[in-house]
């Protein structure tokens, strides 16, 4: 059986982040990524929560407790039959 454990090479030696399941002895084969540069930096993407600040107290209680209850009865539900 085929496992794949994320760890770090540092120093000369693998350090693996968590314990292989099974395995006592095996042969590896190492893989080595390319480390991530500093300028690499993820976009974030949308509006930030500061400039929303601006709309608190805009929205009638009532219709927040309409959205509320709409999205824990319908949000993350799957129709088998939608697709």
């Amino acid at each position: 059986m085929l496992q794949s454990i994320k760890g770090v090479y540092k120093d000369g030696a693998i350090k693996l982040a968590e314990t292989p399941e099974n395995i006592e002895e095996s042969q590896v084969i190492v893989t080595f990524l390319e480390p991530k540069s500093k300028k690499q930096t993820k976009q974030i993407i949308g509006t930030s929560g500061q400039q929303l600040l601006r709309f608190v107290g805009e929205i009638v209680l009532e219709d927040l407790q309409l959205m509320s209850e709409a999205i824990e009865e319908h949000c993350e539900q799957i129709d088998l039959n939608e697709w």
